[in-house]
């Protein structure tokens, strides 16, 4: 179960990544922020970067903490 809501969750975040909508959107900018802000940060505010170097483990955690699900939809 944990595998397919990590997978559904990369892929969703992936698109918004991969998509430079979210460089003009607080809102998306915000998403990746609160997954990680020192990681977000450290990485240079770089979506991609931030999803590649984020623990599957802390991805859920942070998603449940963040209510990500209803954000991202």
């Amino acid at each position: 179960m944990m595998e397919t809501l990590v997978g559904s969750l990369t892929t969703r975040l992936n698109q918004l990544a991969s998509n430079l909508w979210w460089t003009w959107e607080p809102e998306v900018i915000g998403i990746f922020r609160d997954l990680d802000p020192d990681l977000w940060r450290q990485v240079n505010h770089n979506p991609v970067a931030l999803l590649a170097a984020l623990p599957p483990e802390q991805l859920v955690r942070r998603a449940v903490e963040t209510v990500l699900d209803t954000r991202i939809n």
